[in-house]
């Protein structure tokens, strides 16, 4: 989305990528950092929290994938 609007604004190409870029990159710092903090907390209420936690995410996602790769594409 911010290159398409990057693109709509008139940016110059290496303007657009660079900001989107630096945007991309704060962001995953951002998750990382607020993961981090959420499962140091989770992690003292007890220690099997955060790795329950974890496996239920990684499998939900490769259920998600398995469910939409096995759909039919539409037309």
């Amino acid at each position: 989305m911010g290159s398409v609007l990057g693109y709509l604004l008139g940016l110059r190409t290496w303007v657009n990528i660079a900001t989107v870029v630096i945007g991309s990159v704060s962001a995953v710092v951002c998750w990382v950092f607020a993961y981090d903090k959420l499962f140091g907390w989770l992690g003292e209420i007890h220690r099997g929290i955060p790795i329950t936690i974890t496996a239920i995410v990684i499998v939900v996602l490769a259920i998600l994938r398995i469910y939409n790769q096995s759909k039919p594409a539409s037309s």
